[in-house]
């Protein structure tokens, strides 16, 4: 009988994909673990599967024996070490589409609550701290005919776009190289500072690189409109949460929500705020996006052992 492959899934996948990997794999669950059982138990595994919150560095690799596959059931690869997995010649792939409409609703989810502060009202009856005359804390504004400025137009940006045009908002983007990319109608390309000048909301959709780690720090708060909203649900290091929370405190923005933080722990001073909104990296936690990661990444792997 022939031996099968063994795969180690390190974080969850839908209960179809898993049946599925089990008909032809032996498959292995350890979800979440440590770097230190991580190194004990990756050595002797042919495949492994991952999401964004394991970080599959050059120790990680070198310490995998027999790996030939790496899976990453999502977009991201900034926590996966491409190079010595090009090094040692173990392929790789992604799922770079499938999150994309999900991502892009949550992202509307987290403006709508800011725009009508749904998480402090429903915070102040919860608590019993809400009186009618606190009505005037809860002012919001609709969202029509606001100007939502995304950075990065990539699948999601582009989703997201489509979004917000639903809500009547007038759309503008800032992508590198612009002149190179074809815009949908309606689409206004502008540059950086034009964006952070003139935006109602900024919406982050970008990948993390050297260049966008920290794209957002206290010079470009500085730029936003006093009533401006800051929506993060792509890589937390992107923005720099002690200069957020500086512009929060200090009104130099109205509102941020983030699905993604710097540090596994954010930034706590942030949770004091009433002017922010948080949520623990959900973008692409729908039923529908999890059944279709699931069943691609089933199919790929399949494919690829043919």
């Amino acid at each position: 009988m022939t031996k099968k492959m063994k795969i180690l899934l390190l974080e969850p996948i839908c209960c179809e994909a898993i049946i599925a990997l089990r008909s032809k794999f032996e498959l292995f669950v350890e979800i979440l673990p440590n770097k230190k059982r991580l190194l004990e138990i990756i050595e002797d595994k042919d495949i492994v599967i991952l999401k964004s919150r394991i970080k599959l560095d050059k120790e990680v690799i070198l310490a995998a024996k027999h790996l030939k596959l790496v899976v990453m059931a999502g977009i991201g690869l900034d926590h996966i070490c491409l190079e010595e997995l090009k090094k040692r010649e173990i392929a790789w792939f992604n799922i770079p589409d499938l999150s994309a409409r999900g991502v892009a609703e949550l992202a509307l989810g987290l403006t709508l609550s800011l725009a009508r502060k749904i998480c402090l009202a429903d915070s102040l009856l919860r608590n019993h701290e809400y009186q009618p005359w606190k009505r005037p804390e809860l002012m919001g504004c609709n969202l029509q005919y606001r100007i939502f400025g995304i950075v990065g137009y990539g699948k999601i940006g582009k989703e997201m776009a489509s979004v917000a045009k639903c809500f009547g908002m007038n759309v503008q983007v800032y992508v590198r190289d612009s002149e190179n990319k074809t815009f949908e109608e309606d689409i206004r390309p502008v540059t950086f500072q034009t964006l952070l000048k003139t935006s109602d909301i900024i919406s982050l959709h970008l990948p993390l690189t050297t260049e966008t780690r920290e794209l957002f720090s206290k010079p470009e708060f500085e730029q936003m409109q006093e009533t401006a909203f800051l929506i993060n649900t792509s890589r937390g290091e992107i923005v720099n949460e002690k200069d957020l929370y500086y512009a929060l405190k200090s009104k130099i923005i109205a509102g941020a929500a983030l699905d993604v933080f710097e540090q596994k722990t954010p930034y706590d001073p942030l949770f004091e705020l009433d002017n922010i909104v948080v949520t623990p990296h959900i973008g692409a936690m729908t039923q529908e996006t999890q059944e279709q990661i699931g069943l691609q990444i089933v199919k790929k792997i399949f494919e690829f052992f043919k």
